[in-house]
């Protein structure tokens, strides 16, 4: 992997060399990254490296590159730092922090964020 002074440049040349990432020296640091991998059990590391050791072990690597996309997308549109729409996550019967938010569907829709929305309330069933 080439390192340069801006951290995204690992990620793009990661991706054009087809090489499976979890993004661990870039995006898994980003608070929303370390908040979602923490909330949800996965590993109480902060340091980089041992985050993505801890999600390796639970991940096979070729699914490293898309499961970051997923968390990264499921954080901004679902689960929010301060109030996450738990009575709307597809994820709260596994989740071990399902209560943070709102549980009551009706509530946790209005806080679902994106262009996505309609196609993530449907899923919930509402």
């Amino acid at each position: 992997m080439v390192t340069r002074p801006e951290r995204m440049h690992e990620v793009h040349t990661c991706r054009r060399l087809g090489v499976p990432s979890t993004r661990a020296r870039t995006r898994w640091m980003l608070g929303s990254q370390r908040r979602l991998v923490r909330r949800w059990g996965w590993t109480t590391e902060e340091d980089p490296v041992k985050v993505e050791h801890a999600i390796g072990e639970l991940i096979e690597r070729k699914e490293w590159t898309l499961l970051s996309h997923r968390v990264i997308f499921h954080g901004r549109r679902v689960c929010h730092a301060r109030k996450p729409a738990c009575g709307v996550c597809v994820l709260a019967r596994d989740c071990p922090s399902f209560g943070t938010g709102p549980t009551e569907p009706e509530i946790a829709a209005a806080l679902v964020q994106g262009p996505e929305t309609e196609h993530l309330l449907a899923m919930a069933g509402l």
